[in-house]
């Protein structure tokens, strides 16, 4: 929602590559900070509201771990990224 709000009046954003970063996430402080199923989340931002600012999102890279339902588990496990 940030992205969208910072970007929709950017005259060039149509030629911007918006990159979902797992690692990119809130502080777990509470139940309702785990994320949503990652394929609804995709089909969230990814609909004609957000395509009508002319922006989409790339989830690539929520796809390198084999269950991409688990990101959020695999980026708070994964010690390397620390």
């Amino acid at each position: 929602m940030t992205t969208i709000h910072m970007f929709k009046n950017h005259p060039n954003r149509k030629n911007i590559k918006f990159v979902v970063l797992p690692l990119c996430h809130e502080i777990l402080r509470s139940t309702s900070d785990i994320p949503m199923n990652v394929f609804k989340l995709m089909d969230i931002w990814n609909s004609e509201e957000t395509e009508k600012y002319g922006i989409t999102f790339d989830w690539s890279l929520i796809f390198l771990n084999s269950k991409p339902e688990l990101w959020i588990l695999n980026t708070l496990t994964d010690i390397k990224r620390r």
